[in-house]
């Protein structure tokens, strides 16, 4: 599989506001209760296609996964009901374990609510109203039939940490606090307040849910061919339907596709209206599976001694190039996703290169005064310098970033990583140092079983303009 990790020559501190930095975030369109708050320690992240593993059952193989349908287990929540808990990123309510076979579940603005006001941005916590007068009862209607039922919504502009937002906290928690004693049933909700795992379409709030909340003695194992996920964000572009303006994202209908459960929007599971084929294969970037991984062909290492300097995007594939081809013919990987910070790469480069060992440099390296440094210890230690230019367009790097942090767990680069990148890149020239400049094509190969998640796209992908 083409691409595993990226690093971006950024200041950790930076990557970390960015990740707390997200103006198109999903229902930061934007949009909470009273009851006591409680943070827990960081925990290990959540693996992001953990299903829970259940004994002495009997399964169904679907399409999606494999899940258990008969015995009931006696299982014990992680977490305690009736109040507002944060886990890493995720903030969440209980009114109930999950201990039935069915989940229904549901974003929040746009699709259960809608503001009260008409404006996109709630104006306070009571601002809004059911999305259609139809859903309460529908609600109740799915808990008498058997189903959980759970909101996920994406909230970046609550934020996490230091930079998290008391406010927006507040209103959004008790706003659903206030939905659900409206509707006087249950009701479970799940915040991703951050840019990052949590967030969807990625699954982890899902297995969050799955894994550490469920608590009965006849504990039904979650089936996922009754469960489901209602969103608007469904990728469908202007005009899908007379004058209404494209879905900002695809974020609710990938997030039904990574779980492997069915999707609806409102206006198809509350209204009854035919659905909208968004046609989101159209959004998947083209990659080519076949060809010379070097423009013209060749060899990539070389037997002589060497430094060989990486230009591209965050995942655009040079990790992936790094492991697969240099790591075996003897090459030190320099690469500060692994090795840290400035100081401690260059300290490792300086090792290897003392004792004859060749080098690659694995980081962006947009910039000439980035490039200068590693060419200037490769010249002090009289190695060759060769310029690798990945050709991996924007688009496809930012679509493999989504798709390797949901099947590999890899931490999300944020967008303005990708601007920021751009806007200090400078096309290496042979005048910086550089013995030659090979420029490298990305060869997309899949491990088998892996296509589906693929295929899932950019949520911020756009259709075309007509």
């Amino acid at each position: 599989m083409v691409i595993i990790k990226t690093y971006t020559n950024l200041p950790l501190d930076v990557i970390r506001k960015l990740e707390n930095t997200h103006p198109d975030d999903e229902d930061d369109r934007d949009t909470d209760s009273e009851g006591e708050i409680v943070y827990l320690p960081t925990l290990n992240s959540i693996p992001p296609t953990v299903t829970p593993i259940i004994k002495n059952t009997t399964t169904k193989t679907t399409t999606a996964t494999t899940i258990s349908l008969t015995n009931s287990v006696k299982k014990k929540s992680k977490f305690d009901l009736n109040k507002w808990i944060t886990y890493e990123t995720c903030v969440f309510y209980l009114d109930e374990h999950i201990s039935r076979s069915k989940i229904a579940a549901f974003d929040m603005d746009h699709t259960m609510i809608k503001t009260r006001s008409g404006k996109v941005h709630p104006q306070g916590t009571e601002d809004w109203m059911w999305w259609d007068k139809v859903v309460p009862g529908k609600l109740v209607q799915l808990h008498k039939q058997g189903y959980h039922v759970v909101i996920f919504t994406n909230q970046g502009g609550i934020k996490s940490g230091p930079y998290m937002s008391q406010e927006k906290y507040k209103s959004i928690t008790s706003k659903i606090r206030n939905i659900a004693a409206t509707l006087t049933i249950p009701l479970n909700a799940f915040i991703a307040t951050s840019d990052n795992s949590m967030k969807k379409p990625n699954r982890s709030m899902w297995d969050l849910m799955i894994n550490h909340c469920s608590q009965g003695d006849h504990c039904q194992p979650v089936d996922l061919t009754q469960c489901y996920f209602i969103g608007d964000a469904a990728g469908r572009p202007a005009g899908w339907k007379p004058g209404v303006a494209a879905d900002f994202s695809s974020s609710d209908s990938s997030f039904a596709q990574t779980i492997g459960i069915d999707f609806h929007t409102p206006e198809v599971f509350f209204l009854g209206e035919k659905p909208y084929d968004a046609n989101l294969s159209s959004l998947i970037p083209k990659a080519e599976t076949t060809g010379d991984i070097l423009v013209g062909g060749g060899s990539l290492t070389s037997s002589s001694f060497e430094m060989v300097i990486f230009v591209g995007y965050p995942a655009s594939g040079k990790s992936t190039l790094a492991k697969r081809y240099f790591g075996p013919k003897g090459y030190a990987i320099i690469n500060g996703d692994t090795l840290g910070a400035l100081p401690a790469q260059k300290k490792h480069a300086t090792n290897a290169l003392a004792n004859k060992q060749s080098v690659v440099i694995d980081n962006t390296n947009p910039s000439p005064a980035t490039r200068q440094q590693w060419i200037e210890l490769a010249r002090l230690h009289g190695a060759n310098v060769r310029c690798f230019k990945f050709q991996t367009p924007k688009d496809l790097a930012m679509h493999l970033n989504y798709f390797r942090e949901r099947t590999l767990g890899v931490k999300h680069i944020p967008e303005m990583v990708y601007h920021i990148f751009n806007s200090n890149l400078v096309e290496p020239t042979l005048s910086e140092g550089f013995k030659e400049i090979r420029y490298v094509n990305f060869i997309l190969q899949l491990d088998k079983g892996m296509e589906k998640q693929y295929n899932i796209p950019n949520p911020k992908a756009k259709h075309s303009k007509k």
